[in-house]
Formats: C-alpha cells, structure tokens, sequence
C-alpha cells in the first residue's frame, strides 16, 4: 500500500498536478505509514 501512495504520489509529481493535490497525498502517505506503525507496534486501537 505504501509504495501505492508513492506511485500515486510520483505519476502527480509527473503530471504537473496542483501543489495542492500533491500535499494532500503526501499527508494520506504520512498518516498510512503512522498506522502502520502503529500496527506494527501493537499501539493501534
């Protein structure tokens, strides 16, 4: 899943989308790699 948000991610970049787009996910990216931390860890709820 992550390296999905990271193609998503790059193809944007690519694509010259807006800044804004871009932003928004890069911060799905950041909250998938806390949750899966979180997973990891035991930490979830």
């Amino acid at each position: 899943m992550r390296k999905t948000f990271i193609l998503i991610q790059n193809i944007a970049i690519q694509a010259t989308a807006p800044e804004e787009v871009i932003e928004y996910i890069d911060d799905v990216r950041e909250s998938l790699d806390e949750a899966v931390a979180a997973i990891a860890n035991g930490s979830a709820e």
